[in-house]
């Protein structure tokens, strides 16, 4: 039987997680959601990920859209930082996506 995570804490903007919102660059409304963010980069060797940009992690499922140009805010303890999308890709099995970003 295959082993099934669930990620739901991790994404929780009471533990781990901030809040963000998602704007696609071809218009429409911000879609609201979590993102676990590191302004330094990421190194997360269980995922294969190392980074040195900002960038953040949320499920696939939360944003299976996303795309290169869209606009990320992310809700920071000093208020409220605006993003672009440089690359959106899955990770390992495609359960999360890794969010490159730029500073808006």
């Amino acid at each position: 039987m295959a082993m099934t995570e669930d990620f739901t804490l991790f994404f929780d903007t009471d533990e781990f997680a901030v809040s963000a919102s998602l704007t696609p660059s071809a218009g429409g409304a911000a879609s609201p959601g979590a993102v676990l963010f590191d302004e330094n980069g990421l190194i997360i060797p269980e995922l294969d990920v190392q980074t040195t940009e900002p960038s953040a992690i949320c499920p696939s499922s939360q944003w299976p859209s996303a795309a290169e140009g869209d606009a990320l805010s992310i809700e920071l303890d000093t208020g409220t930082r605006g993003y672009v999308l440089r690359s959106a890709f899955p990770l390992k099995d495609g359960r999360l996506l890794l969010l490159a970003l730029v500073l808006a």
